[in-house]
């Protein structure tokens, strides 16, 4: 970022034959005889150091360093608002904007600068705007906005502006019921984007270019290519390249890459160290199942609590089964295993939807309540669990009619795909 923000200040001086300083034009006679006469070069006049500028510089040069603290400060709230929706199921949701405290106001006369420097053609300045347009952080909440600038920012090769651009492409008609033709743009779109990114080593770029390769998405499906990238971008350090590398190797996705424990074990820890919670799920399991060798109950449930703490659903859902039944070293608890059910079944975890649905509905170790039997087998069953689909009428028999529609109308308004299913490639939305 900084060297955006670097801006020459002193008085260059050419360089004359034998490293002399010289000013002004060579002479006819002196052409003629190949004799260079150097002016010695003028004592300077005391004022500012060439690092300070002039005063007609300073202004500019302190504004810039505004605009570096607004990016700072606005990219601290946009991680920390990733980092809490990061267990999110879908591999193709919304971006994340910040709520709450930390999404404070920016005061109007930053916004004033940080407008007036993008619309000078400052890249960093352009890219600091869309975000601030796309986290309706100073400015409305106006994902076009964002894109423009982001665009404006990313034709003068700002790496993450081309990366951000990508992704609102890649996201943009994943929920939307486009026409095909149109979603065919967006993605070809995103795969220009991320390839100009992803060769200035841009990481999140790297793996969702790998993530496009590996899915099909724009381009023809080449999972050698989305191996490359994965490995480019987990290399840097990319916590979902990596986790998407260890699952490579644990499904065993490529020609050359058969299931290989040991591969998917070191990506895995990679990313699991860095709290991302699918690959410490998937160390649990992989501890669990034994396919470290014997089975070892500590470092699974270890990794499963990690997944679960961080909000990771079917982590969420394992422990719950965990604590219900008193399995992995842990005590029967269903009251814990009703929290975690809870929360799990909130994040759309359709097994967890089911069995609390059926300790509402049966009442064993919990109060029978009918409307959230019915309101999370519904939920189960809209999702397309098959297991609550067989039990749903039989809890509909237990609500009057009004209570029945009353259950249905919530359904309707919180249904939602499956969260937190295992082995999912998973897309990049943080690092900048």
């Amino acid at each position: 970022m900084e060297s955006l923000f670097k801006h020459e200040h002193g008085r260059g001086a050419r360089q004359g034959l034998g490293g002399r300083r010289c000013s002004g034009f060579l002479t006819y006679r002196a052409r003629l005889s190949y004799s260079i006469r150097a002016r010695p070069h003028p004592v300077p006049r005391r004022g500012p150091r060439a690092d300070q500028g002039t005063p007609r510089d300073r202004p500019r040069t302190e504004e810039k360093d505004q605009v570096r603290k607004l990016l700072f400060v606005l990219l601290l709230m946009l991680s920390g608002a990733v980092a809490a929706a990061a267990p999110s199921a879908s591999p193709l949701q919304e971006l994340s904007r910040p709520s709450g405290p930390d999404s404070a106001p920016v005061p109007r006369m930053e916004v004033a600068l940080l407008r007036r420097q993008a619309r000078a053609g400052d890249a960093e300045s352009q890219y600091a705007l869309g975000l601030f347009h796309l986290a309706g952080v100073g400015v409305p909440l106006d994902d076009g906005a964002a894109k423009r600038w982001f665009e404006q920012a990313a034709r003068q090769y700002h790496a993450s502006a081309q990366y951000r651009l990508g992704l609102m492409y890649h996201q943009g008609g994943a929920a939307d019921g486009v026409r095909e033709e149109a979603r065919e743009h967006e993605l070809r779109e995103a795969l220009r984007w991320y390839r100009l990114a992803a060769h200035q080593d841009h990481a999140g770029a790297q793996s969702n270019l790998g993530l496009m390769h590996y899915q099909g998405l724009g381009v023809e499906r080449d999972a050698e290519a989305a191996l490359d990238w994965y490995l480019r971008a987990a290399r840097q350090g990319h916590a979902e390249a990596q986790y998407n590398l260890g699952l490579m190797h644990y499904q065993g996705g490529a020609e050359n890459v058969g299931p290989g424990d040991d591969e998917a074990f070191r990506w895995l820890q990679e990313a699991a160290r860095q709290d991302y919670p699918p690959a410490q799920y998937l160390l649990g399991e992989m501890y669990a199942a034994g396919r470290l060798g014997k089975p070892d109950e500590t470092e699974a449930l270890r990794w499963i609590q990690r997944a679960a703490r961080l909000g990771h659903a079917r982590a969420q859902y394992l422990l719950g089964v965990m604590y219900y039944i008193g399995q992995g070293g842990l005590p029967r608890d269903p009251g814990m295993a009703l929290q975690w059910y809870t929360l799990a079944a909130e994040r759309g975890n359709s097994p967890a939807r089911h069995k609390l649905g059926l300790m509402y509905y049966r009442g064993r170790d919990v109060e029978r309540d009918a409307y959230r039997a019915y309101l999370w087998l519904g939920l189960a069953a809209g999702a397309g669990y098959e297991k609550s689909v067989k039990v749903l009428d039989q809890a509909a028999e237990l609500l009057t009619p009004g209570q029945l529609a009353e259950a249905r109308r919530e359904i309707a308004r919180r249904a939602g795909s499956d969260a937190g299913a295992p082995g999912r490639h998973a897309i990049a939305e943080r690092g900048e």
